[in-house]
């Protein structure tokens, strides 16, 4: 049987313009990423109503950066705790942060 991936819903209203929806399989999420310091992105993650699933810090893994003049777009896997940025044939993989505490 053909997997059946979610198209993408119409953008909520609450939500940024720069949202960036990906689908799974009957499911998705949308994706707000905040990338404006060097190796960490703030993400915040929503469901397709656009209800806060989780939000935090990532921290990227590996030795290369992105180049943030270049547009990035979300790929898998990315949920709560990895969230993975392609930008051409490169992929970024950010890990959640511990939380901090105080």
């Amino acid at each position: 049987m053909p997997s059946r991936t979610l198209p993408p819903p119409e953008l909520p209203a609450t939500l940024p313009v720069n949202a960036q929806w990906l689908a799974g399989e009957g499911a998705g999420s949308w994706f707000v990423l905040d990338l404006s310091r060097e190796r960490i992105a703030h993400v915040d993650r929503f469901d397709p109503n656009g209800r806060l699933e989780c939000s935090g810090s990532f921290d990227l893994l590996g030795n290369e950066v992105p180049d943030l003049s270049v547009p990035l777009r979300l790929t898998y896997p990315s949920h709560c705790a990895v969230v993975s940025l392609a930008q051409g044939d490169r992929v970024f993989k950010f890990v959640r942060a511990p939380q901090q505490n105080g």
